[in-house]
């Protein structure tokens, strides 16, 4: 009798626990790209100026851009 209440107390300290492993999940959200406003002017005082002005407004929107891509 003393050998089957030891045996049956020996295999209820045998139970595995079930350890639960957490890591960290990358998630990927969306969202919506917003571009950097460019302030360009064309108040000058010859046609050469404002198309010089314009190139370089044409610019730096294409460089505002990129920052979407």
């Amino acid at each position: 009798m003393l050998f089957l209440l030891s045996s049956l107390t020996a295999c209820s300290s045998c139970e595995k626990e079930v350890v639960y492993v957490k890591k960290p999940v990358e998630v990927l959200v969306p969202t919506k790209c917003v571009v950097p406003d460019v302030n360009c002017s064309f108040n000058r005082n010859t046609h050469t100026e404002v198309i010089s002005s314009l190139l370089e407004c044409i610019i730096d929107l294409k460089k505002a851009s990129e920052v979407c891509k």
